[in-house]
């Protein structure tokens, strides 16, 4: 046969029942000291967080500026380097110009040289004599040497042409550079807010501050949560015992129940 469990008596039904309420009742303090707890960390964090953005804002726009105006000096520099470039160029031009001119001018006297010696070559009339014989070799040969005198001014000259040339593409490679600098420049002063529209620097810690914002207002609400858990268990408690065959049940506060049973 089973036996039947021994009946408890009232003393120990509302004995049970208290010790049950008393356990939930801890539960739910330290559920809700764990909340009020963890809203207050996060409200604090949020806040320094908040003070960070605004101070990390002021550093990076300082040194994103300061890049900027690097780059821009930098950028004037190269400007006046492309621009010296740009006049070496023009006076290699006038120099190939001046060699051009010597050229011709010394054909020329090499054209007159050779003019000279024939004309210097002349014979007697009715006789074969040519009293200024040999004289007009020396004027051909010093004729010959300003021609080859000339071919080397040639030569200089077309080597001045492609100096030129490159000093140009040179010129033009270094302003594009500097161009590419001033334009990142620009793009570095407007992230950081010096130009006229919103910086992008700006949007993102407006952003950032918007969202710890609302990170305040959860943890807020979160640390009100956890007073109002925690109210709960302070407003008066009652331990009800079913009704039995012999009456209706009973109503009984936890308080008078501590003090009756723990002699509290």
């Amino acid at each position: 046969m089973v036996r039947a469990k021994p009946a408890r008596s009232v003393e120990q039904e509302l004995g049970v029942k208290l010790a049950r309420l008393t356990w939930r009742r801890l539960f739910v303090r330290l559920v809700a000291l764990a909340t009020c707890l963890i809203a207050l960390a996060g409200i604090g964090a949020s806040a320094y967080a908040y003070q960070q953005v605004g101070l990390a804002e002021r550093q990076s726009q300082e040194q994103l500026l300061q890049i900027s105006t690097q780059f821009a000096e930098i950028s004037d520099s190269i400007v006046t380097v492309s621009e010296s470039i740009g006049r070496a160029a023009g006076t290699v031009d006038e120099a190939k110009t001046s060699l051009a001119s010597a050229s011709t001018t010394t054909r020329g006297a090499a054209s007159t040289l050779d003019e000279t010696a024939r004309t210097i070559n002349f014979a007697i009339p009715g006789t074969t004599l040519r009293p200024l014989a040999g004289v007009d070799t020396n004027f051909r040969n010093q004729a010959d040497q300003l021609r080859t005198l000339a071919d080397d001014i040639d030569r200089t000259s077309n080597s001045l042409t492609r100096n030129a040339t490159d000093l140009r593409a040179i010129g033009q490679d270094v302003g594009e550079v500097s161009r590419d600098m001033d334009e990142v420049a620009q793009r570095l002063s407007q992230f950081a807010g010096g130009g006229a529209g919103p910086g992008g620097l700006a949007q993102i810690t407006d952003g950032t501050r918007l969202i710890l914002s609302w990170s305040v207002i959860v943890h807020i609400l979160l640390f009100g949560m956890g007073i109002a858990l925690y109210l709960l268990t302070t407003e008066p408690r009652y331990v009800i015992m079913p009704a039995t065959r012999n009456g209706a049940g009973n109503q009984y506060d936890v308080q008078d129940l501590e003090a009756e049973l723990y002699g509290r």
